[in-house]
């Protein structure tokens, strides 16, 4: 995403004329490979970077239109001293959990992860699919503490799920890895996205590019570019806590509304492709709404009446249901953040 920025017409070199200032920091990539996981490491690093932009006649006045990039799972929460240096820059993360306290809706900016299959031109048509849904993934949290030191946790929601379906022939629902991954996707209705260690899963965007209709149950789920799409046009969003139900629930879609939202999937998934798709105009979309919003005053009612997509831990959808707000349900367990720390 950085590399299309500064390959696009829309950047400059001269600070004077530059709307917002991408700082090049990969966190992920020193998280990963420079910190070793260790929280304390990443820290200091922020300290250097902030010092460095100190520098600059820019940041004093116009911090807030400073980008950082935290593509991780846990977004800015790898930098736990963010909240003193860099709290009023935006953050584009790879995923939204409305939960935490390191991604703040309409202030930061969700974009699309990585694919982990090929995009499909020409999908099943819901009809033709032998499944009602799918899912493969981890039954477990694969973390990390502190200090960089691996340690698991058990998915609650997701063993819940592997419980509750280990007996339904017509859901594919397990936690081995398979060859059949993407052909169980070609084959199913619906694919079940839970929340893993946080909101977001890969899997959503793996499914939306096959045609496989994506089943979310991740309450806190912040979805790409929500202000801009109309997600309960291509998805459900289901309670967690109606886990036990969730059969009931997709069996009780008809025809004619899985084809409606197959058909939106297939419309709006470019929205998740950088590369033959749009996924980047509709980040730089993004980027206009905080630029001709009144954010630059701390006021970010406007991006909050502009939002499409009626989403919060509270909210759902689906065809049965329309929208709708339950507001005593909650999460079954936790979700976890940098260091493995609960929430």
């Amino acid at each position: 995403l950085l590399e299309r920025v500064r390959a696009s017409a829309h950047f400059t070199r001269d600070g004077s004329e530059a709307d917002f200032y991408l700082v090049p920091f990969l966190s992920k990539c020193y998280f990963n490979n420079v910190a070793r996981y260790r929280l304390q490491a990443m820290d200091q690093v922020l300290l250097q970077i902030v010092s460095f932009l100190r520098q600059s006649p820019w940041w004093k006045h116009r911090s807030h239109r400073h980008l950082f990039f935290f593509m991780s799972g846990v977004g800015a929460g790898i930098v736990p001293s963010w909240h003193a240096h860099i709290a009023s820059s935006v953050f584009v993360v790879a995923e939204g959990d409305r939960e935490a306290d390191y991604f703040r809706p309409s202030h930061d900016i969700v974009v699309p992860g990585k694919l982990g299959v090929a995009p499909l031109s020409v999908q099943r048509h819901p009809k033709e699919r032998k499944l009602l849904a799918c899912f493969r993934g981890s039954l477990d949290a694969a973390l990390r503490n502190a200090e960089g030191v691996r340690v698991h946790k058990e998915n609650r929601l997701r063993r819940r799920l592997a419980d509750l379906l280990v007996r339904e022939k017509s859901v594919v629902f397990s936690g081995q890895k398979s060859k059949r991954y993407v052909q169980e996707m070609d084959d199913a209705r619906f694919c079940i996205i839970p929340r893993g260690n946080t909101p977001w899963t890969r899997r959503f965007f793996d499914a939306s590019v096959r045609g496989c209709i994506p089943a979310v149950l991740s309450d806190t789920v912040a979805f790409p570019f929500e202000q801009l799409i109309d997600f309960s046009q291509m998805t459900l969003k289901l309670p967690e806590q109606w886990a036990p139900r969730l059969v009931e629930e997709l069996r009780a879609i008809n025809d004619t509304s899985a084809e409606a939202l197959w058909v939106g999937l297939h419309r709006i998934s470019p929205a998740f492709i950088y590369e033959g798709g749009c996924a980047f105009d509709l980040f730089l979309l993004e980027l206009a709404l905080r630029h001709h919003g009144p954010e630059e005053n701390g006021d970010t009612t406007l991006l909050r009446s502009v939002g499409i997509t009626p989403n919060s831990a509270k909210h759902f959808w689906s065809p049965v249901h329309g929208c709708f707000h339950l507001p005593g349900v909650a999460k079954v367990g936790p979700s976890w953040g940098a260091g493995a720390k609960p929430h």
